[in-house]
């Protein structure tokens, strides 16, 4: 039996802590468009790069800053 990849318990609980500390440091809600869209890239790079918690959460920082200034 082969293994699905994806998202398992500690990745995604990784993905919610780190969504969590980006909300709570840009004072958004988690239901933002904004927070919805950090989630989805943080899920990205879970699944796909297997970043380490801090590189996660200092490329969704880069596309947040890149966000605001490209609206």
């Amino acid at each position: 039996m082969t293994q699905r990849e994806g998202l398992h318990g500690a990745s995604l609980m990784l993905v919610r802590q780190i969504l969590d500390d980006f909300c709570e440091e840009h004072r958004m809600a988690i239901s933002d468009r904004t927070a919805i869209e950090a989630a989805r890239i943080l899920i990205g790079l879970a699944v796909s790069e297997r970043e380490e918690p801090m590189a996660m959460r200092q490329k969704v920082e880069e596309w947040f800053s890149h966000s605001q200034r490209n609206p």
